[in-house]
C-alpha cells in the first residue's frame, strides 16, 4: 500500500515544497545580503560625500586666503613701489635742479617765499613745477618765479607741495570757514593740484548737514509713546547739524532735549507740538513748517528769542516771551 501511485506522489509533492521552501528561504539571504550591502554601500557614500565637501570647503578658505595674502603683498609692493618712485622722483629732482640753484623765490601777490626745486617738482604736473622747468629751460641763472596770486593761503599749497597728504591737518581746524576752504579749493584748482583739491571737496562735502528723517538722526532710540498716545521724544542731546524734511511731528512733545547744533526742519508737520524743559545752545529753523499752536515751557536759549528759532515761510506765530 505504501508503494501505491497516491503514495508515491504524496511523498513527491512534499520534496517539491521543502525545495521551494529552501530556494525561497536562499533568496531572502541573498536579499538581506543585498540589502546589507546596499546600506553598506551608502553609509559609505556618504561618508565619502561628506569628506569631499569639507575637502572642498577646506580648499576654497584655503584658496580665499591665498588671494587675500596675495592681494595684501600686492599692496604693500604698490605702496612701497609709490614710495619708491617718489623718493627716487625728489632725488632727481634734486640732482637735477638743487645744487645749481640752491633755492626758488616764489613771489606770490605782495609776499615772496623761498623754497627749493624739489618741492616744486615734488607734482611734476603742477602750475609751479611747469612755470620752473620752462624758466630753467630759458635761463638756468633765475631763481625767482612771480605770480599775481593772493598769498594769504599760500603757505598751505607749498606745505602741501612738501610733505603731501601728512601737511593736511590744518582741514579740520573749526576755524576755516567754509569760505576758507572754498578759497583754498581755489588756489588748488589755479596750481593744478588734483590731489589737494580733493582733499579739500570732502573736507567740504563731510561738513554739510546731512539730510535724513526722524529715524536716522537719532531721535527713534528715545521716542516713547505716552499714556494718551502722544508721542514724546525726551532726554536727548544732538550730535550733528541736521536737515529733516517732510516729517510728520504734530503734537509731539520735546522734553529735556539739548539742541546743541542746528536743526534745519523743512515742509515738516510741527502743528501743536510742545518744547518743554528744552535749551537751545544755536539757532533752529523751520522752513515752510506748519507751526500752529505750538507751545513753549520752561526753555532756556543762549541767544535772544528772535534770533533762536527762526521761522520761513513757515505758518503760526511764536507766543511772546516764550522762554
Amino acid at each position: 500500500q505504501s508503494d501505491s501511485p497516491t503514495s508515491r506522489m504524496a511523498t513527491g509533492g512534499d520534496d517539491d515544497l521543502q525545495q521551494l521552501q529552501s530556494t525561497i528561504e536562499d533568496i531572502q539571504t541573498v536579499e538581506l545580503d543585498l540589502s546589507n550591502a546596499a546600506q553598506t554601500i551608502l553609509a559609505k557614500a556618504t561618508e565619502l560625500r561628506k569628506k569631499y565637501e569639507e575637502y572642498k570647503r577646506n580648499s576654497e578658505q584655503t584658496m580665499r586666503q591665498r588671494e587675500a595674502n596675495l592681494d595684501f603683498e600686492r599692496a604693500v609692493f604698490e605702496r612701497e613701489k609709490d614710495a619708491f618712485e617718489e623718493i627716487q622722483r625728489k632725488v632727481t629732482s634734486m640732482a637735477l635742479y638743487q645744487a645749481p640753484l640752491g633755492t626758488i623765490d616764489l613771489q606770490i601777490g605782495n609776499k615772496t617765499f623761498t623754497t627749493c626745486p624739489a618741492t616744486i617738482n615734488s607734482v611734476p604736473e603742477s602750475v609751479l613745477a611747469v612755470m620752473l622747468n620752462a624758466m630753467l629751460q630759458a635761463d638756468p641763472t633765475k631763481n625767482k618765479i612771480k605770480i599775481d596770486r593772493d598769498p594769504e593761503f599760500f603757505d598751505k599749497i607749498l606745505n602741501f607741495l612738501r610733505d603731501g597728504e601728512s601737511s593736511l591737518l590744518w582741514l579740520k581746524d573749526t576755524r576755516l570757514t567754509e569760505i576758507d576752504l572754498q578759497t583754498i579749493r581755489n588756489e588748488a584748482h589755479f596750481y593744478q593740484l588734483k590731489d589737494l583739491f580733493n582733499f579739500i571737496t570732502w573736507e567740504l562735502n563731510s561738513r554739510k548737514p546731512k539730510l535724513t528723517d526722524i529715524r536716522q538722526c537719532g531721535f527713534k532710540a528715545v521716542m516713547q509713546r505716552s499714556s494718551s498716545g502722544q508721542q514724546q521724544i525726551t532726554g536727548f542731546q544732538t550730535k550733528e547739524e541736521l536737515v529733516i524734511k517732510g516729517e510728520n511731528l504734530n503734537d509731539t512733545h520735546f522734553v529735556n532735549v539739548l539742541f546743541s547744533h542746528k536743526i534745519e526742519f523743512i515742509e515738516c508737520y510741527c502743528k501743536g507740538v510742545v518744547f518743554k524743559n528744552c535749551r537751545f545752545l544755536v539757532a533752529q529753523t523751520f522752513v515752510d513748517c506748519d507751526l500752529s499752536k505750538a507751545q513753549f515751557t520752561n526753555c532756556t536759549a543762549n541767544l535772544p528769542p528772535s534770533e533762536t528759532l527762526l521761522l520761513e515761510n513757515s505758518r503760526g506765530t511764536l507766543p511772546n516771551n516764550w522762554l
